[in-house]
């Protein structure tokens, strides 16, 4: 049974994270708020509590939630791919909807590599691949001291020990781990290309990027290498590309797999 069955309404954009359901509620059925969380609750019987979804605000990426229907505490656990998350939904930036792209990633690391995450959040992608790959060496970066918190609690709770976590600005740790990475990882699309140039620093010859970019839908590849292009020194090659989600009717989010060249051509 769906939503829209036992509502009447068109309610098709809802997140599950661990018994929390954050869903999408157009102003014109607004009224009909409370009857929409419990037809989640009734079709989703571990759900606890339904919050309405506003806009992503601020520096850190975190949505201001209104509480629906249930339980008002916003703290919860999430599984994904095999590890487990814990995190405060309102004082956090964590996106489900990214599980599958974040596999899709740690599967192509290698034994050995050594991967940075800046923005890395809670943990969800420097977690996964330090489990998946217990040779590796991850390092992660994040600024948000909330996020920090449970990023450290989620490395304890998961028992990977090759992961080192790091608080404050990124650019503050370029200098520590100058030509060390073999793979960087930077889930930031709405800014993250001005990040590159420093971030490459990171990186070894023949390393791997990870780029998030909102770019234009009529022309992904065209806006997504502009947009590499103007904030990086070396040069570079496109791997790959994936469409993530539509962001608006004229721009999606995409990831950008690139090699970067720091050696010059003989």
């Amino acid at each position: 049974m769906k939503i829209r069955d036992i509502t009447g309404l068109p309610i098709t954009s809802y997140d599950i994270i661990g018994d929390i359901a954050i869903v999408y509620i157009p102003d014109q059925y607004i009224d009909r708020s409370v009857d929409i969380a419990k037809a989640i609750m009734q079709v989703h019987k571990r759900i606890r509590s339904v919050f309405r979804k506003n806009p992503v605000e601020g520096e850190y990426r975190v949505r201001k939630l209104e509480l629906i229907y249930g339980d008002p505490n916003t703290e919860t656990i999430t599984r994904e791919n095999g590890i487990v998350l814990k995190l405060d939904v309102d004082r956090v930036f964590y996106s489900p909807r990214m599980s599958n792209d974040r596999l899709i990633i740690s599967k192509s690391v290698r034994d050995g590599e050594n991967v940075f995450v800046p923005f890395a959040g809670i943990g969800p992608y420097a977690i996964l691949i330090a489990k998946r790959c217990q040779t590796c060496r991850v390092v992660g970066v994040e600024k948000n001291h909330v996020a920090v918190e449970y990023f450290r609690e989620n490395v304890n709770i998961n028992r990977v020990k090759n992961v080192e976590v790091l608080e404050g600005d990124v650019l503050d740790f370029v200098d520590l781990y100058p030509n060390w990475a073999d793979r960087v990882i930077m889930p930031l699309p709405k800014d993250s290309y001005a990040y590159l140039r420093e971030l490459s620093k990171v990186g070894r010859d023949k390393s791997i990027f990870h780029v998030y970019l909102f770019v234009n839908s009529s022309d992904p590849m065209g806006d997504g290498r502009a947009k590499i292009e103007q904030n990086i020194d070396y040069r570079f090659e496109i791997l790959g590309m994936r469409r993530l989600r539509g962001y608006s009717k004229s721009i999606d989010e995409y990831v950008f797999d690139i090699q970067i060249y720091k050696k010059l051509l003989s």
